[in-house]
């Protein structure tokens, strides 16, 4: 099977939140982009 990357922008904010959990119950660790931070994050 082939492995591709795919691109996602997220908002700050609720919303933020709420991708971060739905994104966590389907298996991808993501927790690392509620970081109090300006950095851009590449997993």
């Amino acid at each position: 099977m082939r492995e591709e990357k795919l691109t996602l922008a997220l908002p700050k904010g609720r919303m933020l939140i709420d991708i971060v959990d739905l994104f966590e119950g389907a298996g991808l660790p993501c927790r690392a982009i509620l970081d109090d931070s300006r950095k851009l994050v590449f997993d």
